[in-house]
C-alpha cells in the first residue's frame, strides 16, 4: 500500500467523521445536511481515489475514476447551496440559480460516467494511475468550478463587511480556505495533467483540510449547528455592556465591541494590555474583587469616564483558574442623571426655604406698603396746605421731594410683594381654574400690557394666524406671555425687532416669540429655565420669570423651548395641547 493510498484513506476517514459530527448536531437543519453532503461527497471521492490506485487493470481504474464524478461534481453545487442558504434567499439573488446548478451537476455526472469522452483512459504513474482526458472533459470541469467561482465573485454580497465581527472573521477564513482548496484541486487534478506534468491528485485532501479550517473557525465563534456555544460571539457583540476576557495576571485577552467603544480603541490594540492601566481601581489580585464596584475607566485619549465593573468571573480549565471575565457598564448617563437629581434636590430645598422666607417677608412688606399709602395721602394734604399757606418756594420744593420719596418707597414695597408672591406660587403651585381660551386674544392682551416696556425704536411684527383654542388658566398663561415679551423687548434694547407668531401643528398650538437682540450663549441655554438664574445685571432680574413660566407651561401639559446663540437673537416657543 502506497503513501498516496494511505493519504486518501485518511482523507476519507476524516471526512466521514466530520460528516457524522455535523449532521448529528441537528439533522433537521438544512445547512447541516448540506455541509454533511459536502464532506460526504469528499469522502466518496477520496475512497474512489484509494480504490483505483490499488487496481492493476487500466480499464477498471478508469471506471472507478468515472464513478467518482458525482462526488466532485456535486461538491461545487453543495458548496454554493450552503452559502446561499446561510445568507438567506432574501439577501442572495444567486439563490435562484441553485436548481439550475444542481440539474447541470446531475446531468454531467451521468454523462461523465457513461462515456469515455470526458475521461479517456488510465496511464500508470508512480503513485498508481494518472488519467488522460477526453475532448468533453472541459464541460465536466466547468460544471464543477463555476458554482464555487460564483460564490467567490459575490462574496461581499453573501457576507457584507458591515456584519458582526464573528461573521467577518468566519467569512475571511472560509474565503481563504475554500479558494486555496479550489486552487489546489484545479491545479493537481486538471491543469497540471493538461499541461503534461504528472502530479498526484490532491483535490479531495485539500478540500478536507479547508473544511477542517472552516469548521474550526465556526466552532471558535460559535454557531448552533457546529458548536455548543451557540452564537456566543454574536451575543457578546450585541450586548451594550463591555465584556473583557483577561489572563490570570490581568492582561487583556479579548473584548467585545462595546468595550472597544468604552476604551476608545480596537481589541487588537488592547490585547496584552494590563487591565489596571484602564481600570486602576481594580485590586492587584483580581479574584479578591468579590462585588461590583464603581470605578473610572481611563480611555486611550486620557479621558476618564465613570463605569461599573462586575465581580470578576473566573475562567477554569483543567481544574485551575486561567483567567477571568469582567463586565464593564458605562455609567455616564447614570452619573449625569444622579447629578441632575442632586441638583433638583438642592433646588427643591432652596425653593422650600425661599417660600418660607417669602412668607415671612410678605407680611411686614404689606404692612409697610399700607402705611406708606396712608402717608402718601397725608403728604398730599400737606402739599396743598403748604401751597395755601404761601410757604417759600424752597420749603414747597422740600415737600415735593418728600412726595417723590414716598412714591419710590411704594414702588419698592410693591416689588417686594410681587417677588414674594412669585416665589410662593413657584414653590407651592396654583390650582387656578382653566377654561377654553383663544390664543390670539391672549396674545393681544399680553402685547397690550408688555408693549409699555418697549422702546419707540422697536418694531413689533404680528403674524397671528387663527389656531384652535387651548384649555388654560388665563391669568397664568398671560403671565407667561408677558414675561417672554418683556424679556424680548429688554434683549433688543433701544432698536430692534420682535416678532410674535402662532402655528397649528397636529394636536399642538405653538406660540413663537422671536427677537434679534443679544441672544444667549450656548453654554447657558441648559440653565436658562433654572430658578434664580439670570443673565441680567443685578437689580434688573430675579431669575424667576423663566423658571415660573416653565413651571406653568409644564403644568398645562405643554413645553417651552428656546433657540439662541450669542449675538444672534433668541426664539422662545410655547407649545400647548389643543382643546
Amino acid at each position: 500500500m502506497t503513501a498516496f493510498v494511505l493519504l486518501k484513506l485518511l482523507t476519507a476517514a476524516v471526512s466521514l467523521l466530520m460528516a457524522s459530527s455535523i449532521v448529528s448536531r441537528d439533522p433537521g437543519f438544512r445547512v447541516n445536511r448540506l455541509m454533511g453532503g459536502v464532506v460526504g461527497c469528499t469522502a466518496w471521492w477520496a475512497l474512489c481515489e484509494a480504490a483505483w490506485s490499488l487496481q492493476t487493470d487500466a480499464e477498471i481504474a478508469a471506471a472507478i475514476s468515472r464513478a467518482s464524478a458525482p462526488a466532485w461534481l456535486l461538491i461545487g453545487s453543495l458548496f454554493f447551496d450552503t452559502f446561499a442558504t446561510l445568507v438567506g434567499r432574501y439577501r442572495s439573488r444567486l439563490y435562484r440559480l441553485t436548481p439550475v446548478i444542481y440539474t447541470a451537476a446531475v446531468l454531467m455526472s451521468i454523462f461523465h460516467m457513461s462515456t469515455p469522452l470526458c475521461l479517456a483512459t488510465a496511464v500508470p504513474a508512480a503513485w498508481g494511475w494518472r488519467f488522460e482526458f477526453g475532448p468533453l472533459f472541459p464541460l465536466s470541469f466547468a460544471t464543477a468550478i463555476i458554482p464555487p467561482m460564483l460564490v467567490f465573485i459575490n462574496w461581499r454580497t453573501l457576507y457584507p463587511l458591515q456584519g458582526s465581527r464573528g461573521e467577518r472573521r468566519i467569512s475571511q477564513a472560509a474565503l481563504i480556505a475554500s479558494s486555496l482548496a479550489v486552487l489546489v484541486a484545479a491545479s493537481t487534478d486538471v491543469v497540471l495533467p493538461y499541461l503534461g506534468t504528472a502530479a498526484p491528485e490532491l483535490g479531495s485532501t485539500a478540500i478536507v483540510v479547508a473544511l477542517v479550517a472552516i469548521l474550526g473557525r465556526l466552532r471558535r465563534y460559535g454557531y448552533s449547528f457546529l458548536s455548543a456555544g451557540a452564537f456566543a460571539q454574536e451575543i457578546l457583540e450585541a450586548v451594550n455592556a463591555g465584556v473583557v476576557l483577561l489572563h490570570s495576571d490581568g492582561r487583556v485577552r479579548d473584548c467585545n465591541a462595546a468595550f472597544e467603544r468604552l476604551a476608545g480603541t480596537s481589541s487588537e490594540a488592547l490585547r496584552e494590555t494590563s487591565i489596571r492601566d484602564l481600570l486602576p481601581a481594580l485590586p492587584q489580585q483580581l479574584m479578591l474583587g468579590n462585588a461590583a464596584r464603581e470605578a473610572e475607566l481611563v480611555r486611550v485619549s486620557g479621558e476618564k469616564i465613570p463605569v461599573l465593573t462586575s465581580r470578576p468571573v473566573p475562567c477554569v480549565a483543567r481544574h485551575r483558574v486561567v483567567g477571568a471575565a469582567l463586565v464593564v457598564r458605562d455609567l455616564r448617563e447614570v452619573s449625569d442623571l444622579r447629578h441632575r437629581l442632586v441638583t433638583s434636590a438642592r433646588l427643591a430645598a432652596v425653593g422650600d426655604l425661599s417660600a418660607g422666607i417669602a412668607e415671612e417677608i410678605s407680611g411686614p412688606a404689606d404692612v409697610v406698603h399700607a402705611r406708606l399709602g396712608e402717608l402718601r395721602w397725608t403728604w398730599r394734604f400737606l402739599e396743598v396746605a403748604a401751597e395755601k399757606a404761601g410757604l417759600p418756594k424752597e420749603l414747597r420744593g422740600r415737600v415735593a421731594e418728600g412726595a417723590e420719596v414716598i412714591g419710590e418707597c411704594l414702588e419698592g414695597t410693591e416689588r417686594i410683594s410681587r417677588i414674594a408672591s412669585e416665589v410662593r406660587g413657584f414653590a407651592h403651585g396654583d390650582a387656578s381654574q382653566r377654561e377654553s381660551t383663544d390664543v390670539v386674544w391672549l396674545l393681544e392682551r399680553a402685547l397690550s400690557v408688555a408693549s409699555a416696556r418697549s422702546s419707540p425704536g422697536v418694531a413689533m411684527i404680528r403674524e397671528l394666524r387663527e389656531v384652535p383654542p387651548v384649555l388654560c388658566a388665563r391669568h397664568e398663561m398671560l403671565q407667561v406671555l408677558i414675561n417672554l415679551l418683556v424679556n424680548a423687548f429688554q434683549a433688543v434694547g433701544e432698536m430692534g425687532q420682535v416678532c410674535v407668531s402662532t402655528e397649528h401643528r397636529a394636536s399642538k398650538v405653538l406660540i413663537h416669540i422671536r427677537d434679534d437682540g443679544v441672544g444667549v450663549d450656548s453654554e447657558l441655554l441648559e440653565r436658562i429655565f433654572d430658578p434664580f438664574f439670570t443673565t441680567k445685571s443685578v437689580g434688573e432680574g430675579t431669575g424667576l420669570g423663566l423658571a415660573i413660566s416653565y413651571h406653568i407651561v409644564s403644568d398645562h401639559g405643554g413645553e417651552i423651548r428656546v433657540l439662541s446663540q450669542s449675538g444672534g437673537g433668541a426664539t422662545f416657543s410655547v407649545e400647548l395641547p389643543v382643546l
